[in-house]
């Protein structure tokens, strides 16, 4: 049996058509699908019986299956949300998970993709879990796609985005690290301030370093004044580190302690200063190449 015994789902769709072919797809299951078309009716059954998880399509008519999702939270309750579009974005998967909502999936519905995840969604409300995610909002980068891998990839950033988490992104060149980098950060509770993208490859290690720690007057020849650095300039936000494979072992035994103990020494100066930056780091090489690389593996842990 796919399914735990007498659980109870309710479609909130406009679509009454869509609701009935899930309740066909279902029909083989001990479970009971009802369906409501609009936020009133869905509080009006919710009032009236309990379920087990609700699938709400974010389109509602001139209402948004988000408005379900802030009342749910409002309330406290736990009851697992699958949200559904027809138009995926970063943007709707951010907005969904914010709000709390157990996932996401892409219309046409894939039958196995809907059986698993209201499979996890009924486990889950057995579960009564109590940890609901924090909110956080933000600006929207420029990511576009509706491809199941993309829908994926917007759940790994609106997931990621909510936590402070060093991150590093993998992929060819021309893949789009920084916009992923962007994401993180415009979803993130620091997007209210700097997000500073920095190519360690273009860069010889001595700029480099002087340009992420800043220097003190004096510190090398050309050094007339004191330079500010970008991990203290962009403290509260986040720094991005494109190509960071390309970067020296010295290097990054000084990223590893800003990690470690989120503080810096500028070129030039006997002091360390705390910083408070979200460090993003991106490569085109791949995990295992980076494994059997020079790459520091305690920086790469």
């Amino acid at each position: 049996m796919t399914f735990e015994a007498r659980s109870r789902i309710l479609i909130v769709d406009t679509d009454v058509d869509f609701a009935d072919s899930i309740r066909e797809l279902l029909s083989e299951e001990e479970i009971e699908i009802d369906s409501a078309r609009n936020s009133s009716e869905a509080f009006d059954e919710l009032f009236r019986s309990p379920y087990d998880a609700l699938l709400v399509n974010m389109t509602l008519g001139n209402e948004s299956g988000l408005d379900i999702l802030r009342e749910l939270n409002l309330s406290g309750s736990l009851l697992p949300v699958i949200v559904m579009t027809s138009h995926a974005s970063i943007e709707t998967v951010a907005a969904a998970t914010n709000l709390n909502a157990f996932d996401y999936i892409t219309r046409p519905v894939d039958k196995t993709e809907l059986f698993s995840v209201i499979r996890s969604a009924l486990r889950s409300s057995r579960k009564a879990s109590t940890d609901p995610r924090n909110q956080t909002s933000g600006k929207t980068a420029p990511i576009i796609g509706q491809s199941g891998a993309m829908v994926q990839v917007y759940k790994a950033v609106a997931r990621v985005a909510q936590t402070s988490s060093t991150v590093l992104i993998t992929g060819e060149s021309g893949t789009g690290k920084e916009l992923i980098a962007r994401a993180i950060h415009d979803h993130s509770n620091r997007s209210r301030n700097s997000f500073i993208p920095i190519n360690c490859g273009a860069l010889s290690e001595t700029l480099l370093e002087s340009e992420l720690f800043g220097h003190q007057k004096g510190a090398f020849t050309g050094a007339n004044t004191a330079h500010v650095g970008i991990f203290e300039s962009a403290s509260g936000g986040t720094v991005f580190l494109d190509e960071v494979s390309e970067t020296s072992a010295a290097f990054q035994i000084k990223l590893l302690r800003v990690l470690q103990e989120k503080t810096i020494k500028p070129v030039g100066s006997t002091k360390e200063k705390p910083v408070d930056v979200r460090i993003i780091a991106a490569t085109n090489q791949t995990m295992e190449a980076l494994m059997n690389s020079s790459f520091r593996k305690d920086l790469l842990y």
